[in-house]
């Protein structure tokens, strides 16, 4: 079995150890220690990360993994063999950022059951820097807020974090926030007079060195359970900088105080809604006036009346409420052009009334012009280069009237 030193010694970065066995996981070479600082994967939170070296050369740590036998290192770079002697050395960033998720954790369980013990902690999760208390009870915005305070007041008082190990039966002494999981020996992490739970991973030396702590958001999710989402210590001042920095920038950008920022955007939001009503009334306006005038030029070819019209790009809208006018227009054919970049998007629309395919007569049109597009009898789209903008009108002209032509000759 493996010593774990990151139980016992959980402050410190270098070690030395004997290499028990190397075997093949998952493809990786792995070893087995007599001891051990790196943490493995457990408990919600994430393995540590390091190197290895000796007279062999030197391996990176990329996973560590509890199996039966102990603890199981993977790693990449030269391998040692059984009964060589390696130093190691953790990173301690990472295990400091692990820590401080963790033990931070303690302390917000202990302050959700604090302030009404049906707010049990089930399950937690540490394997990024947004972490996750799922909690029974259903804790309000108002408990968030308690459960922060008291967490960092705790913190700031800077108990001291402490460890040890009892046995099933002298558990009954100790008051737990949450039955162990494990049985026989049992390890036990106490913050002070604060929080005493059973505990498998290596925990910071005081409560000073989670904060701040910080929940973001929580969620209900299911099961009846409350998921809280909470950052601590680097990563939250982490998150904290990023967020000072972009309000700040905001601030500027619109010429106010920071505390002034959300009055400035319901102020803002006003005026666009403002604006938006004003310009949704000149578009009526000018459809209106646009509709008039494409009805008075409308061209008559046989029974069917065509209706031409060019848009520019920032009159897409206006496009769109002119084709639902022509609804109510029987005996038309709408061609609606609308001018982009580089291009033109043309819709053609017949009403009720005509007989015509849409969709045909765009086949055909495509035959003759090089572009895209299809579509049904009742309305059909394509897309042409700009310099088509002078063929279409000519060229839908004389399909219109061959129609007719041959309609007529049909009916004598």
């Amino acid at each position: 079995m493996t010593k774990k030193l990151y139980l016992s010694t959980p402050q410190e970065t270098l070690f030395e150890a004997r290499v028990l066995e190397t075997r093949q996981t998952d493809g990786h070479p792995a070893l087995l220690l007599d001891q051990t600082l790196f943490y493995p994967t457990s408990g919600g939170q994430p393995h540590d990360t390091g190197f290895l070296e000796g007279h062999f050369g030197r391996c990176q740590v990329t996973d560590v993994r509890k199996i039966p036998e102990g603890i199981l290192h993977l790693v990449e770079g030269d391998i040692p063999v059984p009964g060589d002697t390696v130093k190691g050395r953790i990173d301690w960033d990472r295990r400091l950022r692990h820590a401080q998720r963790h033990t931070a954790q303690h302390l917000l369980s202990q302050a959700f059951f604090r302030i009404n013990p049906a707010f049990k902690t089930v399950s937690v999760s540490f394997m990024g820097p947004l972490c996750t208390v799922d909690l029974e009870g259903n804790p309000s915005s108002m408990d968030m807020k308690k459960a922060q305070a008291l967490t960092n007041g705790i913190c700031y008082k800077n108990l001291p974090i402490t460890d040890f190990v009892v046995s099933d039966r002298e558990l009954a002494d100790y008051s737990l926030r949450r039955a162990p999981k494990v049985s026989g020996s049992i390890r036990l992490v106490a913050a002070g007079d604060w929080e005493l739970a059973a505990c498998g991973a290596p925990h910071l030396s005081s409560t000073a060195q989670a904060a701040p702590v910080k929940i973001q958001k929580s969620e209900n999710i299911h099961g009846g359970l409350v998921r809280v989402s909470y950052q601590a210590g680097l990563e939250a001042l982490a998150d904290y900088d990023e967020k000072h920095d972009i309000v700040s920038s905001l601030a500027v950008e619109f010429s106010s105080r920071v505390e002034q920022l959300p009055l400035r955007v319901q102020g803002l939001r006003s005026e666009l809604t403002g604006e938006r009503e004003t310009n949704l009334k000149l578009v009526q306006e000018l459809t209106g006036y646009r509709f008039r005038e494409g009805v008075g030029e409308a061209l008559t070819v046989g029974s069917v009346r065509l209706m031409v019209m060019d848009f520019a790009e920032h009159e897409e809208d206006v496009l769109k409420k002119t084709m639902k006018r022509m609804e109510q227009h029987p005996g038309y054919l709408f061609l609606g052009i609308l001018h982009l970049t580089g291009k033109l998007e043309v819709t053609l629309l017949r009403t009720p009334g005509v007989e015509l395919s849409a969709g045909r007569l765009v086949r055909q049109l495509l035959a003759e012009l090089e572009g895209r597009g299809g579509g049904r009898d009742d309305m059909a789209r394509f897309a042409l280069g700009v310099d088509s903008r002078e063929s279409i009108v000519p060229l839908l002209l004389t399909l219109i009237d061959a129609y007719s032509s041959s309609s007529s000759g049909s009916s004598s």
